[in-house]
This record gives C-alpha cells, sequence and structure tokens, in this order.
C-alpha cells in the first residue's frame, strides 16, 4: 500500500478509537481510492453504511464495530501489497 493509504488505514482506526464518526467517514471514502477489487469495496461500502447509520442514532463505535474495521483495512493494505 502507498504511504498516503498506509496514513489514511492508521487515521481510520485513530478516529474509530475516539469516536470520531464524520473524520472516518471522511477517511472511508478516501480508501477507497486504494483499493483494488470488488469484494473489498463493497466492504468499504458497508463500514461506511454502519458509520453512516451510528451517525443518525448516535451510536458509539464498539469494539466489535473496530474489530470489523481492522479487517477491511487489512484486507486493502494485503491488496496493495500484491
Amino acid at each position: 500500500m502507498q504511504n498516503r493509504g498506509r496514513i489514511v488505514e492508521y487515521l481510520c482506526m485513530i478516529y474509530a478509537e475516539h469516536d470520531m464518526k464524520p473524520e472516518l467517514l471522511n477517511h472511508l471514502n478516501d480508501l477507497k481510492f486504494y483499493r483494488r477489487s470488488r469484494d473489498t469495496l463493497k466492504e468499504i461500502v458497508n463500514v461506511t453504511k454502519s458509520v453512516k447509520l451510528m451517525i443518525k442514532e448516535r451510536i458509539p463505535i464498539v469494539r466489535n464495530f473496530r474489530d470489523r474495521l481492522k479487517i477491511v483495512l487489512h484486507a486493502v493494505k494485503k491488496e496493495n501489497e500484491a
């Protein structure tokens, strides 16, 4: 993954850890440009929808979501290392 992509990945996790949903949403949208497969794009879109729902319903980001986010970010990273 390019350095910029790694920074986006890192910031996504920081924002998720601190429940900063608008910032996380912005960086997830940026992350779409670093993916290569449709499956990974689909996962990013699903995570993005979850964040939008959490914003709308005022639901905090929980550990389960952060774990899911880590898996998606790892998939993007692996795609770009190949």
